[in-house]
């Protein structure tokens, strides 16, 4: 008579190894997930830090900071080159240079000075834009803001999150909208 066998068979080693792995697949397409919207969080964060330094950056040089050092071929200073943002660590504003969570070209935050207002945003004094080219999520896309509301150019078909300030000497305030919404060119 033969004696019963303890353990597993072959067939309860493939069936808890599938549901392993599916556990697994799940865990990591969450945590996925969580540093995509992690990402995004530090974009936001980094987008209001970098938008009071700059504007403490004028406050304490009556100046904006530099766009020209770094600036890409669009004329828009980048956080793939130092430019802008190595002004606001060499005024002592900020402790480093912040960097996108990805940092690449469709990932980095992005900066630009005008000095005349050649899009009808409202402006009459020298002015700057603030920008994140590209969030990752959906949820951060509709909370972004894109205030500049300019007449000659789209900025929210090329933006997901852009600020448009002018110092103390501001002529209009600029309407607040949620990227989604503001009405396509």
């Amino acid at each position: 008579m033969p004696t019963p066998q303890s353990g597993f068979s072959l067939l309860d080693w493939l069936v808890t190894t599938l549901v392993v792995l599916a556990l697994a697949g799940v865990a990591t397409k969450d945590g996925r997930m969580r540093s995509v919207e992690d990402r995004d969080a530090t974009r936001l964060r980094d987008h209001r830090t970098l938008l009071q330094a700059i504007l403490t950056h004028h406050e304490l040089t009556g100046e904006w900071p530099s766009d020209e050092d770094g600036a890409a071929e669009d004329g828009w200073s980048t956080c793939t080159k130092p430019g802008f943002l190595q002004d606001l660590v060499d005024t002592g504003i900020l402790p480093q240079v912040p960097a996108d969570p990805i940092d690449d070209e469709a990932h980095c935050y992005r900066y630009r000075v005008y000095t005349s207002d050649p899009f009808g945003c409202g402006q009459t004094t020298p002015f700057f834009m603030l920008a994140v080219r590209r969030l990752e999520t959906e949820s951060a896309r509709l909370a972004a803001i894109v205030n500049a509301d300019c007449q000659g150019r789209d900025f929210s078909a090329e933006y997901d999150l852009l600020s448009l300030e002018s110092g103390p000497q501001q002529s209009e305030p600029q309407e607040v909208r949620p990227a989604a919404t503001v009405a396509k060119n």
